[in-house]
């Protein structure tokens, strides 16, 4: 499982720009679901609803402060464990915790919502508090490295160590893996970066605000996500360096609702987010190379 990740963006799904061998190849052994379609918007009720096959609203898991805890109905973990099979998970779950009876009960290296709450705000109405991180977030995307990144490239590891030894030791076995990625923060490394400096990549529609549709709840949401002041003109611009106090504010409040709770198990790694650490120009000389620059910016100044 991938998160925030669209289907417009696999090539076993017919774009032809980006370059998803692995997953394509995966695609052609394996099922496609050209119709399905999650049942909520939203992280946690997604996932409940995926681990349960149930409506979100039939759970009560409202939004990203009501995680799956396994009390309000059985998951398809519940189901296979009653039935033999042994079921492990690896990787990012984003239920309450791992001591709750979710039916994973072999959970490796997992990712639950902090202090088994999350984030609440988002149950708010006229009263909630407006979060411009995710506007940051936009306005650096780019090459460099982050903890989960290296966070997901453990998880794949671990499966695939699972699979050449663990796996042979089970009659009947259901693992699943989950990736952070490409969930923001919208980096990777330059070497998956760099491969599309020079392609012509199609644009999202409504990109720009004169085309965004008027609506007051669509216009409350843009306010409160600090995406009411983005457009076009303005996203192209280079970025700023992310060493000001609102960046540091923005990273320590996301940090802060979406460090990862993992186990008790001391040798279990404790991921959180990091800025990446290359591919930002502070000289803001506007020449239009922004994340593929290389160049020092005491020589642009």
């Amino acid at each position: 499982m991938s998160d925030e990740h669209s289907r417009r963006a696999l090539g076993c799904y017919g774009n032809e720009q980006i370059a998803t061998p692995n997953l394509d190849h995966l695609a052609e052994g394996g099922t496609r679901f050209p119709n399905a379609y999650c049942t909520d918007p939203i992280c946690v009720p997604s996932r409940a609803s995926i681990a349960t096959g149930r409506y979100p609203h039939k759970i009560e898991t409202w939004d990203n402060g009501r995680p799956y805890t396994g009390a309000t109905a059985q998951s398809w973990g519940h189901r296979l464990t009653d039935h033999g099979a042994d079921v492990v998970t690896i990787g990012k779950l984003h239920y309450a915790d791992s001591a709750d009876p979710t039916g994973f009960p072999d959970q490796r290296v997992p990712l639950h919502v902090h202090n088994k709450v999350g984030n609440p705000t988002g149950l708010l109405r006229a009263s909630r508090p407006p979060t411009t991180g995710g506007r940051d977030f936009i306005l650096q995307a780019g090459p460099g490295e982050t903890e989960y990144f290296r966070y997901d490239v453990d998880i794949a590891d671990r499966a695939v160590r699972w699979l050449a030894h663990e796996a042979l030791q089970s009659e009947q076995w259901a693992l699943h893996v989950s990736f952070v990625s490409p969930h923001f923060p919208l980096v990777v490394p330059q070497r998956y970066f760099g491969r599309y400096a020079d392609v012509d990549v199609e644009l999202p529609v409504q990109r720009s605000d004169a085309d965004w549709p008027r609506h007051p709840a669509l216009d409350f949401h843009r306010r409160s996500q600090g995406n009411d002041v983005l457009s076009t003109t303005k996203r192209s611009a280079p970025r700023p360096a992310p060493t000001t106090a609102s960046s540091r504010s923005s990273t320590s409040r996301w940090a802060a609702s979406s460090t990862p709770r993992n186990g008790p198990d001391s040798s279990t790694t404790r991921w959180s987010f990091t800025r990446p650490t290359t591919g930002r120009c502070s000289a803001r000389t506007g020449c239009g190379k922004r994340a593929r620059c290389t160049r020092s910016p005491s020589v642009c100044r």
